[in-house]
This record gives structure tokens, C-alpha cells and sequence, in this order.
């Protein structure tokens, strides 16, 4: 090796260094187990940023990854928090509400390192303590992961802390009959044929609300929709008839549906079901009812998991239990 090449330099003192991207989103692993996230999906900006931290490794002055672990948590959610700017107010709100609950329990200025599923532990007893639901404490629970999965992903932590979730009592999902979702279909094209639209595309399909403002016409392929759903997973949903009338007239270019922000969907469908006399009802019960509604006509249950994006077998047998003790009760109607 020639010392006098800055690249041999370099890779002598950090010969894991590597630029790379994950999820969209481009990464520079400076040593095993150590890397930092460039908080940019432009492959340019990062190949500008991955040079100008090379010229630093050869100056001796590339991020002090030691020091820079000892971040308090304080600190570090106040930067995970900018880094989600581009989400929903409500969602940053819950992450705010959270990360500070956390403190309070384990401490503002713990360093981030510090917390360990032990630490987490302390914090689910005192949320119990103090009355916190289990699927509310659940909620807190998912939004600390992402928190410290992203200060794993930007070289604050070695490896992700395990965040274990509090069994919840068994909770079936809510459905509605046949005769209650053409009730609702029925009012909405009187009242708001847009949302009448999204309806009955969400129960010919089982679609997600985000997917279904997300669909556009160039993911449509014949008799078949490309989905990109949850965690960025990618399914193809067939579109039956009732589908494909939802949709309207078709084109080749633009969004399907009415292009508004999620929550103003599940208000405008709350509305609905209000006046049709149905309280506590959300637009997410639609999926269930779709989910049930395939079982019952007859799909096989590892088809309807193919159609609704499932990545366990064990989630779609959820409405197949569903099914068995609606058709328990219904027959209880039986008389001679």
C-alpha cells in the first residue's frame, strides 16, 4: 500500500467506510456497527456529503462517534423530531408526548446509549402505575422504537435496543353488516359522492385510507391495482366490478380518489355513519368488514391475506374467528 494515496490513508484508518442507501434514504457506515444517516434521499447530495466526510476522516476531524454517543436523550429527540418535520402535526404531537413521558420517567438527560430495554421496562411499569391502558401504553411503545431505531440508524447506538410490547386482551376488529355499509354507501352518494366513491372502493378492495388517497392511474394494470401499503410493501390487488365503478371513468395519468389529507377522510366518513345512526364507528372498520365479507364468500384465507397486505397468516385468522362467532350468533335467531 503506497501511504502517500489518500484513499489507502483513508481506508486504512476506516477501512469499512462505505456510502449507502436503505429505504430511500442514504447512509455512510464509518466502522462495523457505526453509521450515519444523511437524512437525504438525493443520491447527489449524498455523494457530495460522503466526499466532504472523507476529506475530514483524512484530516483526523470525522464525527467523534464516541462523543457524539453520549448524546442525552433530550438532545437526541429534539433531533429525531426536525427529522420527521415532513409527517403529520398529530403525529409529531404523540412523538413530543411520548418522548416526553420517557424522560420523565428515566430521565431528560440519560445519554441515549443508556437506555436499555431495562430502562424501557421501568418506564412500561410506570405507565401501568398510572392507569395508562395497555393498548395505549402499546402506542407509546411503537413510537419509542422508531425513536431509537433511528438513533441505532444514525450511530448513536450500537445495536437496537428490543422493544418489547404489553400483552393486550384479546380484542376482536369491529365489522359492519352488509345492510349497514349499503346504508352508508346510500347516504354518501347523496351527500358526498366523493366519499361514497373512496367507500366503496375501500370494501371491494380492503384497502387502507392511505392507500386508497394514494392510488393514481398509472398504478393500474388491466384488472389488477399496484398497492404500495403499510412499511412500504408492495401487493396487487384484483379490481372486481364494484372496484373498478368506484373508480369512475378510467385515464391514464393523475390520482383516482379525491386527493385530501387521511384524517379529513375518516372525518367525513365519521359524519356519515353518524347520520346513519352508527356511533364509534371508524373508516379502518371497512377493512375489517372487507376481510370478513372475502371469508365469507368463500375466498380462501391465504388469498384474502395475499389481497389485504398481511404479513402473518395469523392476522388475517383473526377475521376468520370473527366470521365463526357472528355466524354462532346469528343462528341463536333460529327457531322452530
Amino acid at each position: 500500500m503506497n501511504p502517500s494515496c489518500p484513499t489507502d490513508s483513508l481506508r486504512a484508518t476506516f477501512p469499512s467506510m462505505r456510502l449507502f442507501e436503505r429505504n430511500g434514504i442514504w447512509y455512510v457506515q464509518v466502522r462495523r456497527g457505526q453509521k450515519i444517516s444523511l437524512k437525504t434521499s438525493d443520491r447527489k447530495v449524498a455523494e457530495s456529503a460522503f466526499r466532504k466526510m472523507q476529506k475530514e476522516a483524512l484530516e483526523g476531524r470525522l464525527f467523534q462517534l464516541d462523543k457524539s454517543a453520549r448524546i442525552p436523550l433530550r438532545q437526541w429527540g429534539e433531533e429525531y423530531l426536525k427529522s420527521r418535520g415532513h409527517l403529520a402535526d398529530g403525529t409529531l404531537k404523540k412523538d413530543r408526548m411520548v418522548l416526553g413521558l420517557l424522560g420523565d420517567v428515566i430521565g431528560h438527560d440519560i445519554a441515549i446509549k443508556a437506555v436499555t430495554k431495562a430502562k424501557l421496562d421501568e418506564f412500561v411499569r410506570a405507565c401501568l402505575a398510572r392507569g395508562v391502558s395497555k393498548p395505549g401504553l402499546n402506542s407509546y411503545l411503537r413510537h419509542i422504537r422508531a425513536c431509537l431505531n433511528a438513533a441505532e440508524e444514525a450511530g448513536y447506538l450500537e445495536k437496537p435496543v428490543k422493544t418489547k410490547m404489553v400483552r393486550e386482551p384479546s380484542r376482536y376488529p369491529g365489522i359492519l353488516s352488509p345492510e349497514q355499509i349499503a346504508q352508508v354507501i346510500a347516504y354518501a352518494e347523496i351527500h358526498d359522492p366523493e366519499m361514497a366513491r373512496i367507500i366503496r372502493f375501500a370494501v371491494w378492495t380492503g384497502c387502507r385510507r392511505v392507500e386508497i388517497i394514494g392510488l393514481r392511474w398509472e398504478h393500474v394494470k388491466g384488472d389488477l391495482v399496484h398497492i404500495i401499503g403499510k412499511g412500504d410493501k408492495e401487493r396487487h390487488v384484483p379490481l372486481l366490478s364494484g372496484a373498478l365503478e368506484a373508480m369512475g371513468d378510467v385515464k391514464h395519468i393523475g390520482p383516482v380518489f379525491w386527493q385530501v389529507h387521511p384524517d379529513v377522510v375518516t372525518h367525513h366518513f365519521k359524519d356519515i355513519a353518524r347520520a346513519c345512526g352508527m356511533e364509534n364507528v371508524h373508516f379502518h372498520n371497512l377493512r375489517h368488514s372487507s376481510a370478513t365479507q372475502m371469508l365469507s364468500s368463500g375466498i380462501p384465507l391465504h388469498m384474502v391475506q395475499e389481497v389485504l397486505g398481511h404479513s402473518s397468516i395469523a392476522t388475517t385468522q383473526i377475521y376468520a374467528k370473527v366470521l365463526k362467532e357472528t355466524l354462532t350468533k346469528e343462528m341463536q335467531k333460529l327457531k322452530w
